[in-house]
């Protein structure tokens, strides 16, 4: 099968409930700045006059980190960027013996005028940008999570057990689950977008009995991205949806 990857991979935590979401996303915090070197994490930090969503320090360097992170689909705008570049800035002063590292994470982007904005700033106020993409690259180069290429051809495999032959693969999203992240390896037939294969992080395509706990959360979060899944058995040991 022809192979069709996302250029830039999206990011999406698998979970209908706020505070659901919220504990997923405090978990790809922690592995996302174990995976850039950081120990010692600290959420929600209060701090007079802000909060600061991470508060951490290098594992072998000298150096500190903070953060700002953001969950939100939509993209980060100067407001909230500057507004977290203030927080920062109050952070370099209570603590300027040390350096320390600022980011911004965000897994629905950033504007056009942010990035740019960050080009022009000066190395010592410039924050970092973390968008999913960037993200993902961080939990594959820390093998915390598999490559696309490597799920698509897991669910490949799925796909020829299933006699998908006409179907060709038309990209991948990485889902955030409690049970660990999982690759949504999308297919098409006839130009139609109408089956996936999940592959965890470890390269294992889910078993049906494991796949079919996911069902309620899967259609809660993903019936405005791709509203036609239904459950199909693949074989006895593995599913996919279509």
């Amino acid at each position: 099968m022809p192979v069709v990857l996302n250029a830039k991979p999206e990011l999406r935590l698998l979970e209908a409930s706020n505070n659901k979401k919220g504990d997923l996303f405090t978990r790809l915090k922690a592995d996302l700045f174990y995976a850039l070197g950081y120990k010692d994490l600290r959420f929600d930090v209060q701090k007079p006059g802000r909060e600061i969503d991470i508060v951490g320090t290098h594992r072998t360097e000298n150096r500190r980190v903070v953060a700002e992170c953001k969950a939100h689909q939509a993209k980060m705008g100067g407001s909230e960027v500057n507004k977290f570049r203030g927080a920062a800035a109050c952070e370099r002063d209570e603590h300027e013996a040390i350096p320390m590292a600022a980011y911004f994470v965000s897994l629905g982007g950033f504007t056009e005028t942010v990035i740019e904005q960050e080009k022009q700033v000066k190395p010592s106020n410039r924050l970092i940008l973390l968008d999913s993409e960037k993200i993902i690259s961080e939990l594959i180069n820390a093998r915390i999570l598999i490559d696309q290429t490597a799920a698509a051809e897991k669910a490949g495999r799925c796909a020829q057990n299933l006699g998908l032959t006409d179907a060709t693969l038309d990209g991948a999203v990485l889902l955030g689950h409690k049970i660990g992240y999982l690759w949504a390896i999308f297919y098409a037939q006839g130009k139609q977008r109408n089956h996936f294969a999940l592959i965890h992080a470890d390269g294992t395509p889910l078993s049906k009995a494991v796949a079919k706990k996911l069902r309620p959360p899967t259609k809660a979060v993903t019936v405005n991205y791709i509203n036609i899944l239904t459950w199909h058995r693949q074989s006895p040991n593995q599913i996919s949806w279509h």
